[in-house]
Order: C-alpha cells, then structure tokens, then sequence
C-alpha cells in the first residue's frame, strides 16, 4: 500500500504567516522599524544577486549597438537617434520595447544588453530620466544604497529618477482579505516547509524558483521614500500607472500591475537667476578673449517669423541694427511673413533697402513653425541656426554672447537669451519681473535662441511637425529626450525683452494655449509625456501662485490657435 504524504495543517499555516503580515502592515509607515520587522519575519538570510562583469561607464553607445530596438514598439518613428531616457528591467521581455536605451540585469531571457546594476557602462550625468521597474526589490538590502547612488550618477542632475517596485500595502491588505481584485486567492500553499510558497515575490522558496531573483525587501511608500532620501533626493513623489512610460509606450510591463508603487526622486529645484547684462568694457574684454582663443568664428543664420507686427517691427529693427558684431561673425537674416493682413511686409521691405546687415526677405503658409522651416530652407550660408522674435527688443550683446556660448560648450545644442519684461509690473506678470519666485527654467526659450544646426534635420518623421504650432515648446521635449538635459542651456548676460501680460484674461489665454500645445505635443510622440512634471516649473507660495491657479480653473479644454496676447500688442 502506497504511504500518503504527512498531511499539512492548512488553516495553522495560514494565519500563522497572515498574523505575520497583520504585523507589519501596522507598523508600515514607520520605515527603519518596518525595515527590521520584515527581516525578522520574511527573510531570514541573505542571499547573493547576480552580477555580470563590471563595466566601465564609456559613454552613450553608438548608434550600431543594440541597446534600442526601435522596430519593438508601435511609437511613430520620429529620428534616428537614441533616447537619453534609460530603462533599467529585471528579466521582463515587454520592457524592453520601451522608447529608451533597454538594459537588463537578468541574463534570462534574451535582453539587449546585460549589465551590473552597480556599474552601469554610462557616463556621468548621461539621462534626463532613469527607470527601473520591479528591479529594486531583487537588489541585497546591503546593496540598496550603492544601487541608488549609481543609478543617480548616470542621471543628469535635474533629472528624474523613476522607480515601480511592489506595494506593501496592497500586497499586505490582499493577503489579509485572503483574495487578489480578480478574486483569486492572495497566496498558495505547500507541503514544503515554506507554508506559504510565494506572496507576490516576497521571498519565500519556491520549487523551481532561481533563488538569485527572489525577493530581497518589500517597500511601503514610506521606506522607499527613506531609501531615497538616503542617497540624497531632496524629492521624492508618487506617480500613477498613467504617468509612466509603459503606459505612454502602450506597454503592459510590471508598472502596470495593480499592486504595483510608482515614485519619482530628483534633486532640489533651485529658484530660476537671472545674469544681468555685462558692462561695454567686461563685454569687449570677453569678445577679444573669445577671438583670442577661436580663430574660425561659425557663421549664423537667425530666421525672423512675422505675422501681423507692424507696431511692433520699427523697435525690432532698430534692436537688430544696434546688435554688436564685435566677433565679426558672418550673419544672415531673414524675414519670413506668414498669414500678415496689415504693413508688416512693407516696412521690412524698406529696412532692408536701407541696411548694412544681409537681410532678404520670403514668404510661407500661416504659422510659426512652417515660417521657421521656410527661413532655414532659403539660407545661402551654413552654420548656427536662430530664431528671433519680431515682438521683441534684442539687447545689443546677445547675439554675440550666444554665439560665443554655443561655441565653448560643445555639449550644448541650443542657447537661448533670458527675457525680460519691457512693461510695467502688474500682479500678472510678477513672475517676469521677480523670477526667483519660480524654479529654475530647464526648457529653452524661443523669443531668441540659437542652435548648433538645423533643428529639425535629425526629425525623420516630418509629418508630426505639421501637427505644432510653435517650435519651442516641441523642441523642449525633443532635445531633452534625444539628446539630454545638457543639450538646452540659457546664454550668460544675453537678454531680449518683451510685452508681458496685464491681465487675468490674457493670463487665461497663455495657460490655456500652451496647455493645448503641449495636447498636440504628446498626441505627437505620447513617450514625452514622461518629461512634462521634469520640464514644469515650480511656482514659490506667494500671491502669484494663487493667480496661476485661479487662472487655471478659469483655463477651457482647448484653444485651437496660437493667438496674440490682447494685451501685448
């Protein structure tokens, strides 16, 4: 007669390791003895993490490596260079199609590259954003702390550290109602002497369970908050599953499961400085240095867009005329009137018989990025690339500084003038006047800016740039997605300066239209919505955050035109 297998006292288990549970879910916000708890309870010895040989940060890969399978996910292609967003996975296939450069530490499977989670082949300060979903929890307690710092090395210093790992509290709420949202039972049982064999991942053996990926620690919000706030993240945030880029990327990973905590850290947001202009004397001192040192001076192209300016062109021109040329850089202008129903088009035609600058003089559909193009594609000269703003007063030093800039900082691509308010200040417009009440601007700025070339000749799919109407706002999301954080930087000492708002109605209208650009934006490519908090400037408590908030209550869906502000004209 066949013996039958010792019979296991189901229900004793049960609540044996339910009570366990019950115990740390009550202690669940209080992360060092929360930290201690779960040890005591749940993982009882450690266990080694597999690693791949070290290897040295070298810098970005290039582009004939296989860190990015673009043909992998249904995102419009839109250029062929790789994403300064890194995705950090655990052995999921679905991860790697995420619009980013796709690394494992898992050798399961067949991951694009295998690398150490403790020393990433990257350069220093390399991504706009790190993501790691469902990594941390296989990474050694004693290990958490050198991983973090790693991962925040690569990352650039406003950057965004993204991470999803399991959730304590709805783990432990599942497994104390007994049942997952499926209906499903929370855990299984087992004969073996771990009664309970898995609780989502938390570390128990498991027949047939590599013992290098289980489970080292389970996180509350409130220890990975700690974990963070440990390497230094001033702070630190939840984010939803729609915030994140499976979901953006139309991926069902990991980060998408209900149990699933999503957070974000980053650095500190220091208040936006402005530099003020430079003396004449310190500004010839900087050009001669400049020349001094540089011998081949890069041409510049700057594209005026104009449509309907005709009070605001004779300021303008009389700024440009006065503009220095003290490096003695070839310059070329050119208007571009697009959609004008009054004398723009004529008082430009007669500035241009009369100037010493080389100017000429075209014409384009209605709208600022196709006026923009246009202009780029009737230049006779190679070289930087700007686009000025027609409702603006230069000062006499930027174009110069700006060109100097984008010249001895060659990891910058695009460089813009600091603008300054012209009118009188008014609650609406106190930002303008006061900037220090806002956190540093990390986009660039399209009143005046300069780029290293053409900047949408690394755009393959030129279909979606029919689909903006301002090429700033795109170009924010673009360059600091493609080509990093670093790659958007404000010129020293250069300002323009302009009409600001006046009133709570205009106020309105700027919110309401830069929020249906940005509709446009991300219909466009949807993984740049993961940058949209990252590229957000924060607004200090004072009266003008009340402003912008009442504003944005007062804000409609959406405003199909990039209309002029009343109030500027």
């Amino acid at each position: 007669m066949k013996e039958v297998p010792h019979a296991v006292d189901n229900r004793s288990l049960v609540e044996k390791e339910v009570g366990k549970i019950r115990l740390l879910s009550s202690i669940i916000n209080r992360p060092e003895l929360f930290l201690y708890a779960q040890n005591m309870l749940l993982y009882g010895g450690s266990t080694q993490f597999y690693q791949e040989t070290d290897i040295n940060p070298l810098g970005l890969p290039s582009e004939t490596d296989n860190f990015y399978h673009r043909e992998e996910h249904d995102l419009p292609h839109i250029t062929g260079l790789l994403p300064r967003i890194l995705n950090i996975g655990s052995g999921s296939e679905s991860s790697r199609k995420l619009a980013a450069i796709n690394i494992d530490i898992s050798p399961k499977g067949k991951p694009d590259v295998i690398a150490n989670a403790q020393h990433l082949p990257f350069r220093n300060n390399a991504f706009s954003v790190v993501r790691a979903s469902h990594v941390l929890e296989h990474i050694p307690q004693n290990q958490l702390g050198e991983t973090l710092n790693e991962w925040k090395r690569v990352l650039h210093n406003d950057g965004e550290l993204q991470i999803a790992v399991p959730d304590a509290d709805i783990t432990f709420q599942e497994i104390i109602g007994g049942t997952t949202p499926k209906g499903k039972p929370a855990f299984s049982l087992t004969e073996s002497t771990a009664p309970l064999a898995q609780i989502y991942g938390l570390g128990y053996d498991n027949p047939g369970t590599d013992k290098r990926w289980l489970h080292k620690i389970i996180f509350s919000y409130a220890l990975l908050d700690f974990y963070l706030k440990g390497v230094n993240f001033a702070q630190v945030s939840r984010r939803t599953h729609q915030e994140d880029l499976a979901y953006h990327c139309g991926v069902d990973d990991d980060s998408q499961n209900h149990y699933t905590l999503l957070a974000s850290a980053r650095n500190e947001r220091f208040p936006h400085e402005v530099s003020g202009p430079l003396t004449e004397r310190a500004f010839n001192e900087e050009c001669q240095k400049f020349k001094e040192r540089c011998h081949i001076i890069p041409a510049a192209l700057f594209v005026i867009p104009v449509h309907n300016e005709e009070r605001s062109l004779p300021h303008f021109l009389t700024s440009l005329e006065y503009s220095s040329n003290l490096i003695g850089a070839q310059r070329e202008f050119i208007f571009v009137v697009n959609g004008c129903t009054d004398n723009s088009e004529e008082i430009i035609r007669q500035y241009i018989s009369g100037s010493f600058l080389d100017m000429k003089l075209t014409s384009s559909e209605k709208g600022i990025v196709k006026a923009f193009r246009t202009g780029i594609e009737a230049r006779n000269i190679q070289g930087f690339v700007g686009k000025l703003d027609a409702d603006t007063l230069l000062h006499p030093h930027s174009l110069d500084l700006m060109s100097m800039f984008l010249v001895e900082h060659s990891n910058v691509q695009v460089t813009y003038s600091e603008p300054m308010p012209i009118d009188s200040q008014f609650p609406y417009n106190e930002a303008e006047h006061n900037p220090i009440i806002r956190s540093k601007r990390l986009y660039l700025h399209g009143r005046t800016s300069l780029y290293r070339e053409d900047p949408f000749a690394t755009i393959t799919n030129q279909d979606i740039l029919h689909t903006i109407q301002v090429e700033d706002m795109f170009l924010s999301f673009y360059f600091a997605y493609f080509y990093g954080l670093e790659s958007i930087a404000k010129t020293p000492h250069a300002l323009v300066y302009s009409k600001t708002v006046k009133n709570l109605d205009d106020l309105v209208t700027q919110i309401a239209r830069s929020a249906s650009e940005m509709a446009r934006i991300f219909d466009a490519y949807p993984s740049f919505k993961i940058l949209e908090k990252l590229l957000e400037r924060e607004i200090y408590p004072s009266q003008y955050k009340q402003i912008v908030e009442e504003a944005k209550r007062q804000t409609p869906e959406t405003i199909n035109e990039w209309t002029q502000l009343k109030s500027t004209k």
